[in-house]
């Protein structure tokens, strides 16, 4: 069995085993230690000083246990239509990203003509 079907069947075991609400309950927890590691790495990180402590390592383990619960609510609520949702927020983040690129493209060109000393366009 390849480790996708793998994953897939143990993750529906666990859905019949414990239940969707239970399941829910169990992401809205996972999320909360995954925001609390995320908080503890950008504040500690690998700093020299707690060199003894690996938080990213936390982060990974916090971040996995995150998708393993969203899986198994995505399969919960309809894997397809989740897909769906996905791609077109995909297409919405590539569509802010070169809106956002071209007005970083823009700005420089601004800087570069106040510099130089020309009028800037007002659009």
């Amino acid at each position: 069995m390849d480790q996708k079907l793998f994953r897939q069947a143990v993750i529906d075991r666990a859905i019949r085993t414990f239940g969707r609400d239970f399941q829910m309950v169990r992401l809205i927890e996972e999320m909360s230690e995954l925001t609390q590691a995320i908080c503890k790495f950008r504040r500690v990180g690998t700093d020299l000083e707690f060199e003894n402590v690996d938080y990213t390592l936390n982060l990974i383990e916090e971040c996995a246990d995150v998708f393993i619960t969203l899986e198994q609510l995505k399969q919960m609520i309809g894997e397809e239509d989740v897909e769906k949702v996905i791609d077109h927020k995909v297409l919405l983040l590539e569509e802010r990203l070169n809106t956002y690129s071209g007005m970083k493209r823009l700005k420089g060109k601004t800087k570069a003509l106040k510099i130089k000393g020309e009028k800037q366009c007002c659009t």
